[in-house]
């Protein structure tokens, strides 16, 4: 799996793009100022979400990002996918040794692991950009709320 703050950039980039009322192209740039972090480190991001055609790229000026569906069609899972795809799958070299209560001990604990993943990804299948705009929507009006 790759890095939690690559899959966090990766959501918040695309939520950057929802955010925009007017469905205009967001160029890399802006979203990187936002979310301050490198322009190319994001390239690399964009162009793994653009191979899993979650977002598509307008060229020249006024160019920039769309996200390629309905935001309740785009769930967090569906991300953290695409994200991951290029990162090998860590696992435990379980024959690396002869002590089988080692291996044993390896298998049980990939197995836990891959257990875990599947049932996240399932959560995370039920989640999409529509429910986090709302809940975003909703946090802001309540620190508002806080605020007056």
């Amino acid at each position: 799996m790759c890095s939690p703050a690559k899959q966090r950039y990766a959501i918040s980039a695309l939520l950057e793009i929802a955010l925009q009322q007017n469905n205009q192209p967001i160029p890399l740039k802006r979203i990187a100022q936002r979310l301050s972090i490198s322009k190319s480190y994001l390239e690399q991001i964009f162009s793994e979400l653009r191979a899993h055609f979650l977002v598509r790229s307008i060229r020249g000026p006024g160019g920039g990002y769309l996200i390629n569906k309905n935001l309740n069609e785009v769930t967090v899972a569906e991300i953290l996918k695409a994200i991951n795809t290029t990162k090998q799958k860590q696992q435990f070299k379980i024959n690396q040794t002869t002590d089988q209560t080692v291996r044993s001990c390896r298998a049980i604990l990939g197995h836990l692991i891959d257990k875990l993943t599947a049932e996240t990804y399932q959560f995370l299948d039920n989640v999409n950009l529509e429910n986090l705009l709302e809940q975003i929507s909703h946090t802001s009006t309540k620190v508002n709320e806080l605020k007056t």
